[in-house]
């Protein structure tokens, strides 16, 4: 949930008012950058580092790190809708 919210941000920031194929599209590439900082640019210094060997890069394939990368992004394009903001109206009393 934690991680949903930057996704969010950057939905609203990029794809306010674009159509479900524009914000799939910027799903997918947010969801790939974020692949490439965490799978290439963390986990491959950080899990040598700190436990002595890199078995998620040698035991995962990057395509299906990636993939589960790609349908987080998806899923967050898809429940976007119930992530914005709406603020409460008062409705006029009828007499």
């Amino acid at each position: 949930m934690l991680l949903g919210i930057p996704f969010h941000m950057a939905l609203t920031r990029f794809a306010d008012r674009a159509t479900l194929l524009g914000r799939l599209g910027v799903a997918s590439v947010v969801a790939l950058l974020i692949w490439l900082v965490n799978y290439y640019g963390v986990i491959s210094w950080l899990q040598p580092l700190r436990f002595g060997g890199s078995w998620i890069l040698d035991a995962v394939p990057f395509w299906v790190a990636a993939f589960t990368h790609l349908v987080f992004g998806w899923t967050m394009a898809l429940v976007y809708p119930w992530g914005l903001y709406k603020p409460y109206e008062l409705q006029p009393e009828e007499s």
